[in-house]
């Protein structure tokens, strides 16, 4: 974030906050999972699960992390009134953030989850890390229902492997097995939510367009040569005066 956000801005922020997860070591977080199995429960129907800290864990250290990373995170987020504009990317499989494919959207506001091994590959094939050695296997994130809580969200995808979780937000019903499909709930809510595609990761909502639009969802070329905008609008869920997208 460092790298590629905060130090380029010309004016740079008053202050940032990332989730803290930093702060935990990787052993340590393994030894005492391992220690107090009756601390924490898994959550999620496929490889990437959500691990649920009990909040009176018998492990000082487990209790922490609830407390002082997990809850604090949220609460600090109240404190500041919300977020107004949370601009997300979406993975291979649908997932937001490190909210992964399977892990229930309710209950799951901040997550400590065990990654998905396909997570842990694109991570390494994308240049994160130079070898699944040296690749997490727990990450501290929001998840969909914290993340689709802010006034606007902006959704930004590219590439192939992009386009089918894509069209499934989009055309299926929400399902925790493709998080983003969240959004559809945030929308029907009143929130304000559009994806910015490219022509790849559009392809499938492209070839289906009448469908898409059916379902009350506006197709923009907004690209000159390509990328596309997707806007979610269901106007029968919010005010007149403020159904409209720009």
């Amino acid at each position: 974030m460092i790298q590629e956000l905060f130090g380029p801005l010309k004016r740079k922020f008053t202050e940032m906050n990332l989730p803290w997860g930093t702060l935990i070591d990787q052993g340590q977080l393994g030894a005492e999972l391992a220690a107090h199995r009756e601390d924490w429960r898994a959550e999620g129907t496929d490889k990437g699960k959500a691990i649920v800290i009990e909040r009176e864990a018998c492990s000082d250290y487990l209790r922490w992390i609830r407390r002082e990373i997990l809850d604090a995170y949220e609460e600090k987020i109240g404190q500041a009134g919300g977020i107004d504009l949370q601009v997300i990317g979406v993975g291979g499989r649908g997932h937001v953030a490190f909210h992964e494919s399977g892990i229930p959207f309710a209950g799951h506001r901040m997550l400590l989850v065990q990654l998905d091994e396909n997570t842990v590959a694109n991570a390494v094939a994308d240049g994160h890390f130079a070898s699944r050695a040296e690749s997490p296997r727990y990450a501290v994130s929001m998840g969909v229902e914290l993340v689709y809580e802010a006034k606007e969200v902006v959704l930004l995808a590219s590439g192939n492997r992009k386009t089918d979780p894509v069209a499934e937000s989009l055309l299926a019903e929400p399902s925790p097995a493709v998080p983003i499909s969240y959004g559809q709930i945030y929308a029907r809510k009143g929130g304000r939510l559009t994806y910015v595609l490219d022509r790849a990761a559009a392809g499938e909502v492209l070839r289906q367009a009448e469908k898409v639009r059916r379902q009350g969802i506006e197709i923009e070329d907004v690209s000159g040569p390509g990328v596309f905008q997707r806007a979610l609008d269901f106007p029968f869920f919010r005010d007149p005066e403020t159904s409209q997208l720009g």
